[in-house]
């Protein structure tokens, strides 16, 4: 008799939220099969759809008002220095795909459960990512421009390669804890450990080291046999946003790290990068008189200001560049959401601890590339929907 106690199945329901799932990803990932007039129009017409038939719920919309004042502030920063009909219909565009990331998630975890809608968000991403790895493995190779000199395949650059699979490992990771907790389903340890290292070739392949780290984090916080007491350590959200302000002080404003011989050879002999970690150190210097001379509101959401200044490149950072981008009234705003969020979980760590590894693996993520968009937005709405599943409640009641 077969044993397929690790086989995943898919119901009607569950192949419809698959359906659903994916075709609002096309809309926040381009396809590079279509140019970026074609997938702005399709992302447009999927977003209204979709805030027509799911976001008509107050429940819903409420608990997404902080998710919606960040989305607003996105459109403030596109629209004031310079206002087009291309330039606001790109800002709404902007405010619909941020936004409409938490609404959705909302409304399949309030409707389907959170269960149900991990399952939906962790196939979509696998089909993402299986489509990716084939452009990779046989080197098809689009965008023959080159954007900042990266090699483009069909959803991306290498980061979104990496983005890809380290959401593929959390999403999966995050389903196999809540199944087990709602019906005694096992986590098949060997084809995770398996499928992270052939993630870690992908990365190595198309040279991505930020998201071999990135891999290696993940794997270390979800691997490790840490305590109750640690985990609801690293869930509050305090202490979460503590942690990511000092490490992203070390590693901008800290110098005096890089003249660590430990670190000088993590960098050079193990990661085979330069002491300027690529560039990035000049980058940050020049930051502060960039971000100066607008600092309210920033350039604009996806205004490209370091590649217009020097050519190539961005912030180099998460928070950097919504510093750059949005100005300090969308770093707070972007913050205060991001608490919000972690708030929502609080208290559910053991439900969805992986979800928070996931988190925390984009958090370093950020410290060297610009990883807080829609890939860490899905991690943000999956915790702040927590609350609408009840049944995440009952297992807690009961100890599971």
């Amino acid at each position: 008799m077969t044993n397929n106690r690790y086989i995943i199945k898919f119901s009607k329901t569950d192949l419809r939220l698959l359906i659903i799932s994916l075709i609002f990803f096309l809309g926040l990932f381009r396809c590079y099969l279509f140019t970026q007039s074609q997938f702005k129009l399709y992302s447009f017409f999927i977003m209204i759809v979709y805030l027509v038939l799911f976001g008509r719920n107050y429940k819903i919309l409420k608990q997404s008002k902080f998710a919606f004042l960040f989305s607003i502030v996105i459109f403030i920063s596109v629209i004031y220095l310079n206002i087009s009909s291309t330039v606001l219909f790109n800002a709404i565009l902007y405010f619909l795909q941020f936004f409409m990331i938490f609404v959705l998630t909302n409304y399949l975890t309030h409707k389907y459960g959170l269960e149900r809608c991990i399952k939906a968000y962790m196939g979509a991403t696998i089909i993402l990512t299986l489509a990716m790895d084939i452009s990779i493995l046989g080197n098809i190779e689009f965008d023959p421009l080159r954007y900042q000199n990266l090699s483009s395949y069909i959803f991306g650059n290498k980061f979104m390669v990496a983005y890809l699979h380290i959401q593929t490992l959390g999403l999966a990771s995050a389903y196999k804890v809540i199944k087990k907790n709602n019906k005694k389903m096992g986590v098949n340890k060997i084809w995770w450990f398996l499928y992270a290292i052939y993630s870690i070739f992908i990365c190595s392949k198309v040279d991505c080291n930020t998201g071999m780290i990135g891999l290696v984090i993940l794997g270390i916080f979800l691997l490790f046999p840490l305590t109750d007491k640690i985990k609801k350590f690293l869930s509050k959200p305090f202490n979460i946003l503590i942690i990511m302000i000092i490490a992203n002080i070390l590693i901008i404003g800290g110098k005096f790290v890089l003249e660590s011989s430990f670190v000088q050879y993590i960098i050079v002999e193990v990661l085979h990068e330069d002491l300027t970690l690529t560039g990035r150190t000049a980058i940050y210097e020049m930051l502060y008189n960039i971000i100066s001379q607008k600092w309210l509101l920033g350039y604009g959401y996806n205004s490209d200001t370091i590649t217009k200044l020097i050519g190539y490149g961005n912030a180099q950072n998460g928070i950097l560049q919504y510093a750059l981008d949005c100005g300090l009234i969308g770093c707070f705003v972007f913050g205060l959401n991001w608490y919000i969020c972690i708030k929502k979980a609080e208290g559910q760590e053991k439900n969805i601890w992986p979800i928070f590894c996931l988190m925390y693996a984009f958090i370093v993520c950020s410290l060297v590339e610009v990883s807080f968009k829609f890939n860490f937005m899905i991690i943000l709405a999956i915790m702040l929907s927590v609350p609408l599943d009840n049944n995440l409640e009952e297992n807690e009641k009961r100890g599971d």
